[in-house]
């Protein structure tokens, strides 16, 4: 039976289909030609250095420094800043500076409140993540803090006596600055793990205290005070039992002067009131505080560097 060959220079059908890219894909792929010329021609990376800059050099009495700012403006515009650097001076202990590593900054769009632009700050060190989203406008800026933990160990870089705590706090926070002061600002301030290292203070020797349980929760308005409707450390079950609330009037030049006043109750656990090496908590520190249900009133006074402590 004969069978019919096709010729030599004939080919298979789809070899004529020509290839057609989708309408969808084309749309989307034109929609990106005008965004990529505006982003290689407008000095967008210029402007947000700048920003960051000027707004790093206005921290006159808190400077913080760095290396050097990189940007990346296609996707998502980014800016880097490298190895940043809070002096000392933020603490009162100059030449002890807290280094981080790199800040990103990314940019989350158009803010409406207040007008102006929304950014994303990412800090980590060591233990520690900050998530940071502040809305900038000409003069005003609205901070929002969440997502956040702070490792005792940055903690501990404010105090003049160091390794005094151990923990992680996890902190939510809106803040509102207007001409580069706080006008408004609602902060809570959480731990479950905080352990109070043993040592000296003030001539009284207190072992590692196992709290646990920690919250601030503190807010401010138009006034120059800032209300601690909450400031709890410990429980029932810990070695300390503290419950404080009341009012810090804050000093604009220096915070570490800002008076105190807080007003709340003070207890200790049954093995610390049993044990004959804290004898001095009952006989020389709280002899002539008022108690209630077995804790001590008091009263906080002074100023946040120098608190002092009396019956109430």
């Amino acid at each position: 039976m004969r069978t019919d060959k096709e010729s030599d220079n004939h080919l298979a059908e789809e070899v004529y289909t020509r290839s057609r890219l989708p309408l969808k894909a084309i749309i989307p792929l034109l929609a990106l030609i005008p965004i990529v010329g505006f982003l290689a021609n407008f000095p967008l990376s210029s402007i947000i250095t700048d920003l960051v800059t000027q707004n790093l050099r206005n921290l006159s009495t808190c400077p913080i420094t760095f290396e050097k700012i990189e940007t990346s403006l296609f996707f998502i515009p980014k800016v880097t800043i490298k190895n940043p650097s809070v002096s000392g001076m933020c603490f009162k202990m100059p030449g002890q500076d807290l280094k981080f590593n790199d800040i990103v900054i990314t940019f989350r769009g158009p803010s409406f409140y207040p007008p102006g632009i929304k950014l994303h700050a990412a800090i980590i060190k060591e233990k520690s993540r900050l998530h940071i989203y502040p809305s900038i406008s000409y003069n005003r800026v609205m901070v929002k803090i969440t997502d956040t933990t702070i490792d005792s160990n940055i903690m501990n870089s404010f105090m003049s006596k160091k390794n005094i705590m151990q923990g992680q706090f996890d902190i939510e926070a809106l803040l509102d600055l207007s001409n580069n002061k706080l006008a408004s600002a609602d902060i809570r301030v959480k731990s479950n793990n905080l352990v109070i290292t043993g040592g000296n203070y003030n001539g009284f020797v207190f072992d590692t205290l196992d709290m646990g349980h920690f919250q601030l929760k503190a807010s401010k308005g138009n006034s120059e005070k800032f209300f601690i409707n909450e400031l709890t450390a410990g429980s029932t079950n810990s070695p300390i039992n503290a419950k404080f609330d009341g009012e810090i009037l804050t000093n604009d030049y220096n915070f570490s002067f800002s008076n105190l006043n807080l007003k709340g109750e003070l207890a200790f656990s049954q093995a610390i009131l049993n044990d004959s090496k804290y004898s001095f908590l009952s006989n020389l520190i709280f002899g002539n505080y008022k108690t209630k249900n077995g804790a001590y009133q008091v009263q906080i006074g002074g100023t946040l560097e120098a608190p002092l402590m009396n019956p109430l």
